[in-house]
């Protein structure tokens, strides 16, 4: 990991990393830190669910193609959906949209009644 990223994800919590991953970025954080992760065969369900309605399968169709398209057996989609011990913060790789992230939470002027920075 780079300085930078280490000290993005010091800065930003853990709990706002873990929710902005997308899926291949939890792929490859799992394939570094598999512990870290905690099955959570009830999302991945609902997920398998609503990945088969967007593509008009059925219920009973697998999703093992779709899965072994992004390196993913089955039996461990669960574990990549499911909770990310913050154990796992100093092995998020860069990404793009931290720096801006990390502008907006250090933001210290005036801001709009939900909360959001207004220019200057």
């Amino acid at each position: 990991m780079n300085p930078t990223t280490e000290s993005s994800a010091k800065r930003v919590s853990w709990e706002l990393i873990e929710a902005a991953l997308d899926l291949p970025e939890r792929i490859e954080l799992f394939r570094r830190c598999p512990d870290a992760f905690k099955p959570d065969p009830e999302r991945a369900e609902v997920l398998l669910r609503r990945w088969r309605s967007m593509l008009g399968r059925g219920d009973a169709q697998p999703m093992d193609d779709r899965l072994a398209q992004l390196g993913v057996a089955p039996s461990e989609f669960a574990s990549v959906v499911g909770r990310i011990d913050d154990s796992a913060a100093t092995d998020v790789a860069a990404a793009t949209w931290m720096p801006p992230l990390e502008e907006v939470l250090a933001w210290d002027g005036a801001c709009d009644e939900d909360g959001l920075p207004q220019a200057e």
